[in-house]
């Protein structure tokens, strides 16, 4: 049969009758001359107007076909048979089930747990001979091989809990449950989740035998809702304090109420907060310095407890070694730039945790350098003078979990070029766009989704988009690069790209004045320094983030090689700080698509989306043939007779 892709398209054709109607009220009037005599007139012959008509209609015909197929272009036909199943009579064929469970740390919220031992009872009860049983978190384990006695399956059942991890296993289950199946019974697949994006939209599935249906069971069809602790970093203040700032993120639809506790040696400090709905938000906390060195921040009751809670480092922190490199021979100006951003690192203020410590040397000698010493390097012009050999050293370092801040020079170019052909960002360089008095150029836009965002409360109460911009380097980018700031027209101010375990970022602009007054603007400040201890890179030689159930490596020396923390805590491994608290990755409420997950397990096969278990008697297949181009070469043929009439049509009336 056929049908559409995308049928409200078709809603178009209805614009088909526009043209017809104003060539049927198009109707020629007769011209009335008057004449003195008549005698020196002589007689002509009329001009076949019928002929006139048809090419008319002809030509009509034609330009309806091309907009018609037009439409159906973007309607997207498809041609779908229906294929029955091969049935076997029901009392001569074994059934077996195969249960996949899912026990990532999600499933102990919103009742999900509950909600599949249900589901799971309600199968056993479907008449299944035989069932075997997985579950998944981190890892997958099966918890009962293919059986007859179904009492073990509910016997197991009742014995698990969910775990304190993520769902990352879901390509090993998978693979897992389908070698439990055997011989010629029906065979069913039955996966029991929550299916959140966040697990299930970063995987990629292995398709699954074709003689296996699949039916998927979400537990917890109807979450709207969720606020999580996404992190929190302490800073040391002048005056015997310390200060606290919480990230929250209101991860649901609607707008929330909680309340935010912080605990540090039995002293409380709380506050209640409203969070928009998808929205992240920053709560500060300060308090009088102790001794204790590990502070809980905590959520009031909600549906989900486990990213209620999270437990950080308050006690001092290492400072973040820094190395400075400048084109002194070829750009001396730059030293104006190292200027501004020694001010930056050596202030007092509340927006980093650490403080750091700077080196500064002439790029020249880069190749030479022992970059182990160093957390992160500050480009300031010099990678528009690397070499291939340099560029190298640069990937390793980053590869290896360094952080690298990049500004460009008298040869953007070659900075982009080189970064870009040694695997350290799609960045195109295009122009270097000036402005002048007609134009003016500044910053326009901040990603919301950035850590820079959090830097400010209302980010148009600040100076960020006021301050003029002088010269930029105007780049095209790839899709894995990070857009954290747009000038006003759109193009990208400030980059970053993941390279192994380390990032770099680059600035289309120098900070300097003669490109624009960034350096002396408030917002320059907290925003140079957020990105010099990006957590995401820099806590990882300082203070460690882990989830539970991350296995954690030892010192080579310890006999034992790993250690694994099930429970959020904090705790001392290789004499370094490591924050263990539950993967937020798991507070998401997004869901994967039921025909996402299908199409990946069993490409080209049609299923009826359910959210609860349905048995069905017969499995439909449908084969989908494209039509569109079919249709597109329809509509290339008309363009190309009507390009061919009218053309005909012309010289015939030239020619009279």
């Amino acid at each position: 049969m056929l049908t559409f892709a995308h049928p409200s398209f078709l809603f178009a054709g209805f614009a088909l009758v526009i043209p017809l109607v104003i060539h049927l009220m198009k109707r020629q009037t007769a011209l009335k001359l008057v004449f003195p005599s008549i005698r020196f007139l002589t007689k002509g012959k009329l001009p076949n107007e019928g002929k006139h008509r048809l090419r008319d209609l002809l030509l009509l015909l034609l330009r309806l076909c091309i907009y018609a197929m037009v439409i159906l272009t973007f309607a997207e036909p498809q041609w779908k048979t229906f294929v029955e199943a091969e049935s076997s009579p029901i009392d001569t064929v074994d059934k077996q089930a195969v249960i996949i469970l899912d026990l990532s740390v999600s499933m102990s919220g919103w009742n999900n747990f509950d909600n599949a031992k249900k589901e799971i009872d309600s199968i056993l009860n479907n008449g299944s001979e035989s069932c075997a049983l997985l579950s998944f978190s981190n890892k997958s384990i099966v918890e009962q091989e293919m059986t007859n006695d179904l009492a073990l399956i509910r016997d197991r059942v009742n014995q698990l809990s969910p775990t304190t991890s993520r769902g990352g296993a879901i390509p090993e289950v998978i693979k897992n449950a389908s070698a439990l199946f055997d011989g010629e019974a029906a065979k069913t697949l039955y996966i029991i989740s929550d299916f959140q994006l966040s697990d299930w939209g970063t995987v990629s599935l292995t398709p699954i035998s074709k003689d296996i249906e699949v039916v998927l069971i979400d537990v917890a069809p109807n979450i709207n809702g969720n606020i999580a602790i996404v992190g929190a970093e302490s800073t040391r203040l002048p005056g015997d304090k310390i200060q606290v700032i919480t990230e929250l993120h209101n991860y649901g639809f609607v707008t929330r109420d909680t309340t935010v506790t912080l605990t540090i040696d039995g002293e409380k400090s709380q506050q209640t907060v409203t969070i928009p709905a998808r929205r992240r938000y920053k709560v500060t906390f300060v308090q009088h310095i102790t001794r204790a060195k590990q502070g809980v921040v905590s959520l009031g009751p909600d549906e989900y407890l486990a990213d209620n809670q999270y437990f950080l480092w308050t006690g001092d922190k290492a400072p973040i070694r820094l190395l400075a490199l400048l084109p002194l021979k070829e750009e001396s100006a730059k030293q104006q730039e190292m200027f501004f951003i020694q001010k930056a690192l050596k202030a007092i203020t509340i927006h980093s945790s650490v403080d750091f410590i700077l080196d500064i040397v002439d790029s020249d000698g880069f190749s030479e350098l022992d970059l182990n010493e160093w957390d992160g390097l500050i480009l300031a012009g010099a990678a528009d003078y690397f070499n291939k050999t340099e560029f190298s050293k640069l990937h390793a370092f980053l590869n290896n979990g360094g952080l690298a801040f990049c500004t460009p020079g008298k040869l953007p170019s070659h900075l982009f070029l080189g970064l870009k052909s040694n695997g350290m960002g799609d960045m195109t360089f295009i122009r270097t766009e000036k402005s002048n008095r007609l134009r003016k150029i500044g910053l326009g836009w901040l990603n919301p989704e950035c850590n820079l965002a959090t830097l400010f409360d209302d980010v148009n109460q600040t100076d960020l988009f006021l301050f003029p911009v002088r010269k930029f380097a105007h780049v095209r980018t790839g899709e894995d690069v990070e857009v954290m700031l747009k000038m006003d027209s759109g193009a990208p101010a400030l980059l970053r790209q993941q390279v192994g375990e380390g990032a770099i970022y680059v600035n289309t602009y120098a900070l300097s004045m003669e490109w624009s007054d960034f350096p002396v603007s408030s917002s320059f400040l907290p925003i140079l320094r957020a990105i010099l201890s990006d957590p995401a890179v820099i806590t990882q030689s300082k203070i460690k983030r882990v989830d539970c159930g991350t296995a954690i490596e030892l010192d080579s020396t310890d006999p034992i090689g790993s250690v694994v923390y099930n429970q959020p805590q904090l705790k001392i491994v290789n004499g370094i700080p490591h924050e263990i608290n539950i993967s937020r990755s798991e507070s998401v409420v997004t869901k994967q698509s039921f025909g996402a997950i299908r199409q990946m397990l069993k490409p080209g096969k049609s299923y009826e989306t359910h959210d609860i278990y349905e048995e069905q008697e017969q499995d439909p297949q449908y084969t989908v043939q494209a039509l569109r181009q079919y249709t597109a070469a329809l509509l290339a043929l008309f363009v190309l007779l009507e390009m061919v009439f009218g053309y005909w049509l012309d010289r015939k009336e030239r020619n009279g």
